[in-house]
């Protein structure tokens, strides 16, 4: 059988859009998880935020660091099953992150614990759609979504600010997580 310089060339086409396709599914699933700890870490820090206001300190460093624990777990695991070895890397991004969130709180001095509770989820929104760029469409639309929800309540909600971040800032990356697995 015989074919085509043309067909040739639109059948490579075809396996590189598969490819490409793949490589970004791929991706979707290995987020999957992160996107569920983070979810459950902000629906109950938000939850402890409001009804326990006295212990959000306290109560959001330790949900930090087991959500971290936690992100740490799961990609060791996906790691070992994969044969990437890239975990450095993640926590190199965390550390640096953690930095930037401590100095623009030491330059630009929050005046409620407010503003600190809706400028993490808008730096995070913002992550999510700088890698979507790259990465794919579904974490473009999970940022974007995020920083509306934290902007409606900022504006809009005072008394139950933190009620509506648990329940749909939360929300919002576990329905992330579970559309993610969903391809």
């Amino acid at each position: 059988m015989n074919i085509s310089p043309q067909q040739a060339n639109a059948a490579l086409a075809e396996a590189h859009r598969t490819v490409d396709r793949s490589k970004i599914l791929y991706g979707y699933q290995q987020k999957t998880p992160h996107f569920i700890i983070w979810g459950l870490v902000w629906f109950v820090g938000y939850l402890i935020s409001y009804f326990l206001p006295s212990k959000q300190g306290w109560s959001w460093l330790i949900l930090d660091t087991l959500g971290a624990i936690a992100s740490f777990w799961v990609a060791q695991r996906n790691q070992r099953q994969h044969g990437r070895r890239d975990d450095w890397r993640l926590f190199a991004v965390g550390i640096t992150l953690c930095a930037f969130i401590v100095l623009t709180f030491q330059i630009l001095t929050p005046h409620s614990s407010k503003q600190i509770t809706s400028f993490i989820p808008l730096l995070f929104g913002t992550l999510y759609v700088l890698v979507g760029i790259w990465v794919g469409l579904r974490l473009v639309v999970a940022g974007i979504a995020i920083m509306g929800l934290t902007l409606v309540a900022y504006f809009s909600i005072d008394t139950y600010f933190n009620i509506w971040m648990a329940v749909v800032g939360g929300g919002a990356l576990v329905a992330t997580g579970l559309w993610l697995r969903r391809v």
